[in-house]
């Protein structure tokens, strides 16, 4: 009866080999859409806050999602900034193997639509303004014996009397400026099929300046671009605002000296010097005290990149609309509160096809005897569901039918030779 058995079991193994290549497709688990968008991440004072990302993939039949798509506003970021009151940050998948997502601020007022078609998420809003920096002009100081430099010393002492307290207490009042990014609505959306991706980003009305008190005032640093191309990279430094400092302090000694002409007139009788040819020394005196101290001001301080755009896959896109560092050489001169912002940040694919359902093996009752024509209404044959007909099995088909037919085959053998002993 053994034996029996065995041609039993060798015939069980070869049932199993076809139902193994029938589900064959069900191994591959991975996910065929997958998106994700983060609308805010923000470096302040050594240490990183965020909205958190959300996140959305599907397996072909259902979609799966993480993280809020309705985040709050991180409290160290509201301290930074005005109007900042809407967040966007959503992804979308389907079975058939696309995604999308879109994410972004905008100010108070702003409407949130529909992510889908990789189009923007935000509109309509006001300005948001983000407090970057301040300048620190505490350490600017010119010495009487620097505005004073080649002059005659009775001269000398009248000037720096006159000149040097004027000029460090308008030093002084510059206090410490803020170093300011104005932005409307700022965004990056993308969207995935299963061979390629795309991406893009918006950013309105967004500009980076300094204000300070008179004579400074409002000085604009630079204008970023609205529909700004792939990786478009923007450097600028402060040197408007020394230049700014400079004219202004100019302009009080012109302004300080010229109110002297009566009591400086008779100093400068002796010496043929004219009151004008007084003022342009003593400005190049000043300015050249002034030089070495706004100097870290003539070096780049905002590094920007606007739709900042990679691959890092094929059919898959990383996009974030704007990238903001304070760099390193400004922290000399620049006390940084705000030392790094990502806005808008999107990833979308890599996606696949799904694969296409496999026929179902139908049952088979004990084979009939009969010799008649088949019936044209039943099928003759069956695809087994190893991949398609035009991919052929797949290698774990051949694996597993390999295996199991030699298992099948090993069994049937021993049992044949065991019936011939008995």
């Amino acid at each position: 009866m053994s034996h029996r058995l065995f041609l039993r079991t060798g015939s069980a193994l070869a049932a199993a080999s076809v139902a193994l290549l029938a589900t064959g497709p069900a191994f591959a688990a991975d996910p065929v859409a997958q998106a994700s968008a983060t609308a805010l991440e923000v470096g302040i004072a050594g240490h990183g806050t965020e909205t958190g990302t959300y996140t959305a993939t599907n397996d072909g039949t259902r979609e799966t999602t993480s993280g809020d798509n309705a985040p709050a506003l991180p409290v160290a970021v509201g301290q930074q900034a005005t109007n900042l009151g809407t967040l966007a940050q959503d992804a979308v998948t389907t079975t058939a193997g696309h995604s999308a997502a879109c994410s972004g601020v905008a100010g108070e007022g702003a409407t949130l639509t529909q992510v889908g078609d990789g189009t923007r998420c935000l509109t309509g809003g006001q300005t948001i303004t983000l407090d970057a920096a301040h300048a620190d002009f505490s350490k600017l100081q010119v010495l009487p014996p620097q505005i004073t430099q080649g002059l005659d010393t009775t001269l000398a002492d009248a000037v720096a009397g006159a000149v040097a307290p004027v000029v460090n207490q308008l030093l002084t009042a510059l206090g410490n400026p803020g170093l300011g990014i104005d932005l409307g609505a700022v965004q990056a959306s993308c969207s995935a099929g299963p061979t390629s991706a795309r991406g893009t980003a918006n950013i309105a009305h967004a500009s980076a300046y300094l204000q300070a008190p008179a004579p400074i005032g409002h000085v604009d640093l630079v204008s970023l671009p609205v529909d700004p191309a792939p990786n478009t990279h923007v450097v600028t430094n402060l040197s408007a605002v020394a230049e700014a400092v400079q004219r202004g302090v100019d302009t009080q000694i012109s302004t300080t000296l010229g109110g002297q002409a009566g009591t400086l007139g008779p100093l400068l009788q002796p010496l043929q010097l004219g009151l004008d040819t007084l003022i342009d020394e003593v400005q190049s005196n000043v300015t050249d005290a002034l030089g070495p101290q706004l100097a870290p001001l003539e070096q780049n301080v905002l590094d920007i990149v606007l739709n900042k755009q990679s691959q890092p896959a094929r059919g898959a896109i990383d996009v974030t609309a704007l990238d903001l560092h304070l760099l390193p050489a400004a922290r000399q001169f620049v006390d940084a509160d705000l030392a790094s912002v990502a806005i808008g940040h999107v990833t979308c694919g890599p996606n696949t096809r799904v694969a296409p359902a496999a026929d179902a093996v139908p049952a088979v009752d004990t084979p009939s005897t009969s010799t008649s024509e088949p019936d044209t209404a039943v099928p003759t044959a069956v695809e087994a569901g190893a991949g398609s007909l035009d991919e052929g099995p797949s290698p774990l088909a051949h694996a597993a039918l390999g295996g199991l037919v030699v298992a099948g085959t090993g069994a049937g053998v021993w049992g044949f030779r065991r019936s011939l002993r008995s």
